[in-house]
């Protein structure tokens, strides 16, 4: 009896020691699913950060075209472009920056974007990185500067009095091509800064008028017509009755019509009026004598 529970006891201590172990094993294997668990959790976790992070990036990028579509967007600012085409892209990247609703930073980014690249050569030279330190207006101001400079107001004044209406082009065609060209000058007087277009806009006209005829009677009657809009209403009234004329004209005897232009002396008599316009200038403008040096030799 004592040796059959003697050779007992090392069979149970090694069904003990392999139960142990077996534990163990599974304990270990445990640990490991475990740690692989949270290694996946965590990578999870990650991933799930990143792509909060890139949908907000692409919010973000996003933000300034929502809700407008890709056709508003205004045409490039060129480097030779003219102050009046200047003044039309000025006003659209504005109104568009309003329909997008871009901030200070995201307009000023957009403005140079939206320049040639000559444009930007230029800014990049003159602001590097304090273009985006600046405000809206700003950026606005330094572009327009930029282009005054590279503009030539001498040739485009030289443009404007050479303008003259053309056969078939009506007064007031003929007043808004003036005024047009206008825009590409600086009509400022260059003393005391009073905006002079008006006045050189109707002088241009005065002068370039097509019909002999309505010269002489504009010279004739000159203080009548001071304004640039009681001239264009004295050439309305002068087309629509040289037009009616027109139409109801009568054939002299030989056949021909009369000619409602003066005969060889038009010319000649409308030279005369322009003189005598010329000279009587300074009684127009006596009132600005005294405050401007320009007037002085009126």
């Amino acid at each position: 009896m004592d040796n059959s529970a003697t050779s007992a006891e090392p069979a149970q201590d090694g069904n003990v020691n392999e139960c142990v172990a077996l534990v163990q094993s599974q304990q270990q294997m445990l640990m490991t699913l475990l740690q692989e668990q949270q290694r996946l959790q965590s990578e999870l976790v990650r991933q799930n950060q990143e792509m909060r992070q890139q949908q907000q990036q692409q919010q973000t990028s996003r933000a300034s075209v929502r809700n407008v579509p890709s056709s508003s967007l205004s045409s490039k600012a060129t480097y030779d472009m003219s102050m009046q085409q200047w003044r039309i892209w000025r006003r659209d990247i504005v109104q568009f920056a309003e329909m997008c609703g871009w901030d200070v930073k995201t307009t000023v980014m957009n403005i140079r974007l939206q320049c040639d690249e000559k444009l930007k050569r230029v800014i990049e030279a003159e602001f590097g990185d304090r273009w985006i330190e600046l405000t809206a207006d700003q950026a606005l101001t330094a572009v327009e500067s930029i282009l005054r400079k590279a503009s030539n107001p001498a040739r485009e004044k030289e443009k404007f009095h050479k303008l003259n209406q053309q056969p078939g082009e009506t007064g007031k065609a003929f007043v808004h091509r003036c005024e047009q060209q206008a825009l590409e000058c600086d009509m400022a007087c260059p003393h005391c800064s009073k905006d002079l277009s008006e006045w050189c806009i109707r002088d241009r006209v005065l002068a370039g008028l097509h019909s002999d005829q309505l010269k002489i009677d504009l010279y004739q009657n000159i203080d009548k017509y001071q304004t640039l809009a009681s001239l264009v209403e004295k050439i309305d009234i002068f087309e629509a009755a040289s037009a009616g004329c027109s139409v109801l004209a009568h054939v002299d005897a030989d056949g021909e019509p009369e000619s409602s232009e003066p005969a060889d002396d038009g010319e000649a008599a409308v030279a005369a009026l322009k003189s005598a316009y010329k000279r009587g200038k300074s009684k127009s403008h006596q009132k600005a004598k005294g405050t401007c040096r320009s007037w002085k030799d009126s």
